[in-house]
């Protein structure tokens, strides 16, 4: 009889020690619970009416925890109800390609110079789809909106179902999941996750077509490194793409956790333990009461501290105006940070200094050959051909860059009639070829400094150094009748170094700037005719000062 009773006891004790270990009734569950699993549509109804089949957004899993339509899901997967989001292209960083993405609105992110283009901006509407049979088609569609999120440290969000896809009010009981205690888990249980994974990737009629799916694993253990304050428990079992939201069965056929995420590197999923909802439904003493009574259980207080809790009111968007403001500066940014090509139209109305300075043996009829000749401007114009080539981009904006004109010519008339040579030659016996048209042709190279403004003006000055070449058109620089002599003065073509520096404003591709020209041409020829016979050659130096304007188009590449 002993022995038959330590047997009895033994066998009871194997039994409850195996029911106690694992009890997780897969088939129990998706036959029990499969109405109150939802699937989450991400809905954009101004969206759809400008354009068909592109009001649908994203989408995720949730479940339902009072009959009377109250829903926990992750916050990530509603987000876009509370924050809008934005649909966006962008350049890769890394490998400069451009990128289509949806994702949270961001003023932040509009504002990086990364983005390159916004093409809609907007709110989503939670459509909860909810089986009530298990054929295809077995399904109803509600309204719902967010009514509680976490935006601290726990990834989740509380949804309430407030009427039929038609308006009309919800009449109906739904079917709660049972919760458990999160607290209670153990490293080495079976976990069951329970959602709608998205197997395609289509518009809002397709995802209506996903049936829900089961998936297996343990409870691998728990990481705080994501999470400091709740943590998550690991898993094994798959979380795909769609799962995000959905409920986590525990060995008691109780949900006690939130399908939250993948990890990038080992593949290992995410829960997050549902007693972190406490401190959702603590923002409103009506939904904590409510949701206690279904089972809810606090988290630690640690935990409880570290939340921050919002409303699911939206937050406001920036007006589409501004938004196209803030896009058209960044275009105008990568242009500034690029090279440009130049094409920059000169000419003056200042003035140009021109001073000819002879060797002892000068023979021009000067009133003091000690003294430089100075002559008068009448006429200056030019143009410039370039490339600013981006040297150090110091901010996005900011930059240095190198100034290459690779072509430059100005061409300027000067006036000797305005000039008194001697007393034996008045201005009134000096004849036309007094004035005199030279071609300054060039190619020069410097630095320049740019800076964007306003995000569209940009500021730039530079300075640049050449070798120059000076052509006279008209060689005749003085012709003057002498009794029955005329005398005519030639200037030959002179090689010299020029120097401009310069400042300028643009927008766009258009600049309008000052440049101030210095020129020296230290070895000089004037020749001395007589009756058209070479009579003597005099050797000297000149000196030519010019401020002009210019008008520059730059041609930008993005």
């Amino acid at each position: 009889m002993k022995k038959f009773l330590s047997a009895f006891f033994f066998f009871l004790y194997l039994s409850f020690a195996a029911f106690s270990q694992s009890s997780l009734d897969a088939t129990y569950i998706a036959d029990k619970y499969f109405n109150g699993i939802v699937k989450i549509l991400l809905f954009d109804s101004l969206a759809e009416k400008k354009q068909p089949n592109s009001g649908y957004i994203g989408r995720g899993s949730g479940f339902v925890v009072t009959d009377d339509g109250l829903i926990f899901t992750n916050r990530h997967v509603v987000e876009y109800c509370v924050y809008g989001y934005m649909d966006y292209l962008y350049i890769d960083p890394a490998t400069y390609e451009e990128i289509h993405s949806v994702s949270i609105y961001s003023e932040d992110k509009i504002n990086e110079p990364t983005t390159k283009k916004v093409y809609r901006t907007g709110y989503t509407t939670p459509i909860v789809q909810i089986y009530f049979g298990k054929g295809e088609d077995d399904y109803k569609l509600y309204y719902a909106k967010v009514i509680a999120m976490d935006v601290g440290s726990f990834d989740g969000a509380i949804l309430k179902i407030i009427s039929e896809l038609n308006g009309n009010p919800v009449t109906e009981k739904f079917h709660p999941i049972p919760i458990g205690n999160s607290d209670s888990t153990k490293q080495g249980e079976d976990l069951c996750i329970y959602g709608f994974p998205a197997q395609f990737d289509a518009g809002f009629n397709l995802m209506l077509k996903d049936m829900s799916t089961l998936t297996f694993g343990k409870h691998s253990g728990f990481d705080f490194v994501f999470n400091k304050e709740y943590g998550y428990i690991k898993t094994d079992a798959s979380i795909n793409s769609g799962n995000s939201g959905g409920p986590v069965f525990n060995r008691f056929n109780k949900v006690i956790g939130i399908a939250t995420a993948t990890g990038n590197k080992t593949n290992i999923g995410l829960i997050g333990g549902i007693n972190g909802m406490h401190a959702i439904a603590k923002s409103d003493e009506t939904l904590l009461r409510a949701l206690e009574k279904a089972g809810l259980n606090s988290a630690s207080a640690k935990a409880e501290v570290g939340s921050a809790i919002i409303t699911g009111a939206q937050r406001p968007l920036i007006a589409q105006k501004k938004m196209k403001r803030i896009i058209s500066g960044k275009k105008q940014e990568r242009k500034f940070q690029n090279g440009t090509f130049y094409m920059k139209p000169l000419a003056t109305s200042f003035f140009i200094d021109d001073k000819f300075t002879l060797d002892s043996a000068g023979k021009l009829p000067v009133a003091n050959p000690n003294e430089p000749v100075r002559l008068v401007s009448s006429a200056a114009s030019g143009f410039e051909l370039g490339y600013q080539f981006p040297l150090w981009r110091i901010s996005s904006h900011a930059k240095l860059s190198l100034d290459y004109a690779f072509l430059g010519a100005y061409f300027y008339a000067t006036d000797w009639t305005r000039v008194q040579l001697n007393d034996s030659i008045p201005k009134e016996k000096i004849s036309s070829p007094a004035h005199r048209i030279i071609g300054n042709f060039y190619t020069k190279l410097g630095p320049a400094f740019s800076v964007l403004l306003f995000k569209r003006i940009i500021f730039e000055a530079h300075l640049q150094a050449a070798p120059t070449i000076i052509s006279p058109f008209n060689h005749v620089i003085i012709s003057y009748q002498a009794g029955s002599t005329e005398n005519d003065w030639n200037l030959s073509n002179a090689f010299g170094f020029s120097m401009n520096s310069g400042g300028s404003m643009r927008y766009r591709f258009l600049s309008v700037g000052v440049e101030y020209f210095f020129i020296r041409m230290p070895n000089l020829e004037i020749q001395n005719l007589r009756n058209g016979t070479f009579v003597s050659a005099s050797a000297g130096k000149m000196t030519l000062s010019t401020l002009m304007l210019s008008l520059g188009f730059n041609f930008s590449k993005e």
